[in-house]
């Protein structure tokens, strides 16, 4: 019952005037299972909006013990800011930047840790580029990802996309892809592994994909849209997860794993959101 307490508390909360802020509070009851209704109830808060050019979030996890000083320290919590798109210099290239100061939720040392990410495209949307990385007081900054995408038009029907990348923890790696009406297909190479993804939109409400490589399948999913939400299903050489994510903020899912026979994974979710008065 006191967590139930909490969550009132918050629904007063996010009927604060946040003055000038575009404001979204939301409360999300998460990856609580069935067999652990404790954990369902604690809740992760998070509040987001905008501010001139600025997008803005931040959440924490709430513990299943307010009682306990140290547990809401070492809570997960993350502050993310991330820029609208900008012209830069009117070189008809944009840029588009993302920073994510985080404690507890990534493998950072001791916790704590910043992650940033700089992505930049040209005018008709045609070629990219990317780069991420991370920092820690602990340690040096360290490059993660660099990339960059090309994408070639061949007529009004199809066309193909050349992206290379490289991960400076797992080496380079290369996407081919081509499109024509509502087919994609693509082919990525790596040191140590080849696959070939395929993608075909049926209609407007459904998708199909599958993926295989050099051992052979790897993953098939079908995703369906309609007025209720959204469904996955998501085959795998071990495993079968379905999911449902409603318009109203629900998700449910459940995950078989190894063998059809063994006892299935049951999770859900639910998000609440509010929208504060703005003056």
């Amino acid at each position: 019952m006191k967590n139930i307490a909490i969550l009132f508390m918050f629904v007063g909360f996010a009927s604060a005037d946040f003055s000038g802020f575009k404001t979204k509070l939301s409360l999300t009851l998460t990856d609580g299972t069935f067999g652990n209704l404790q954990s369902a109830f604690a809740p992760r808060l998070s509040l987001g909006g905008r501010q001139g050019p600025i997008n803005y979030s931040a959440s924490i996890d709430a513990p299943t013990d307010w009682t306990e000083a140290e547990a809401i320290i070492n809570s997960p919590k993350s502050l993310n800011l991330e820029n609208a798109i900008i012209d830069v210099m009117d070189s008809g290239w944009s840029l588009k930047s993302r920073a994510e100061l985080t404690q507890g939720k990534y493998d950072y040392p001791k916790g704590r840790g910043i992650y940033v990410a700089v992505e930049a495209h040209n005018e008709d949307s045609t070629t990219y580029g990317w780069f991420s990385g991370h920092a820690c007081i602990e340690e040096a900054p360290k490059a993660l990802k660099i990339g960059g995408k090309k994408i070639i038009p061949l007529d009004y029907d199809s066309k193909v996309m050349v992206e290379p990348r490289y991960n400076f923890d797992e080496g380079p790696d290369l996407c081919l892809g081509y499109e024509r009406y509502d087919t994609q297909a693509y082919l990525t190479v790596a040191a140590q592994d080849q696959n070939i993804k395929v993608v075909h939109n049926v209609n407007d409400s459904n998708r199909l994909s599958a993926k295989v490589g050099r051992t052979g399948f790897v993953s098939a999913s079908l995703v369906n849209d309609s007025d209720m939400g959204r469904t996955r299903v998501m085959v795998t050489s071990d495993s079968v997860d379905v999911e449902l994510k409603t318009r109203d903020g629900w998700m449910a899912g459940f995950r078989l794993s190894d063998s059809l026979t063994s006892e299935p994974a049951v999770r859900f979710r639910k998000t609440f959101a509010i929208y504060p008065t703005i003056s």
